[in-house]
């Protein structure tokens, strides 16, 4: 499972970033730590999307098979937060369970 979920994704399986339904970024993620690390540079109105259509636990759970995490990063969008709050507690999230998972 560790290996798994860490592992490095094909173009299809990649998480693919927008700002709005049609605002596609031109970034992508192709495995947890490389999500992780672009969380930092993407806009906060791409988390907002993201985040309040519920797209980063459905790619966490349904791709990368990580029901734990997905439901962290849902717990996140219960409690409405936005902006750079939520990338915050997202990349923090998203680096524990890494640590996790790498031991």
């Amino acid at each position: 499972m560790k290996l798994n979920v860490l592992r490095n994704l094909s173009k299809d399986e990649a998480f693919y970033f927008y700002a709005s339904e049609w605002n596609y970024l031109r970034i992508n993620a192709t495995s947890l730590e490389d999500f992780r690390d672009k969380l930092k540079g993407i806009s906060v109105e791409s988390v907002n999307f993201h985040l309040s259509r519920g797209d980063f636990e459905k790619w966490i759970d349904g791709t990368l098979g990580d029901k734990m995490l997905a439901k962290q990063v849902a717990e996140l969008r219960a409690r409405n937060l936005q902006g750079a709050e939520a990338r915050t507690e997202l990349y923090n999230i998203i680096t524990m369970r890494i640590k996790t998972l790498k031991k």
